[in-house]
């Protein structure tokens, strides 16, 4: 640590990792991108259309299927 500078502005350029940031800041872009897009749609649909009823959200009409018994039976 002595003799290291403490703040460093730029640091040299180095052609052997120019691709690799470029690749890496693509991917931060498009990460980027992505979360924007997913907030967007977020906060638009909370906006948008009716509350659920919290009864029967999916409006099933009481008629819930399960592909298993609800209890199992006693065997003894």
């Amino acid at each position: 640590m002595f003799g290291m500078p403490r703040r460093v502005y730029d640091y040299p350029p180095f052609p052997e990792w120019i691709a690799m940031n470029q690749i890496i800041t693509f991917g931060a872009m498009l990460l980027a991108a992505g979360a924007a897009i997913w907030l967007g749609n977020f906060i638009y649909s909370m906006g948008k259309g009716k509350p659920a009823d919290m009864e029967d959200p999916f409006e099933l009409g009481g008629k819930y299927y399960y592909p298993y018994q609800q209890k199992t039976p006693h065997h003894d």
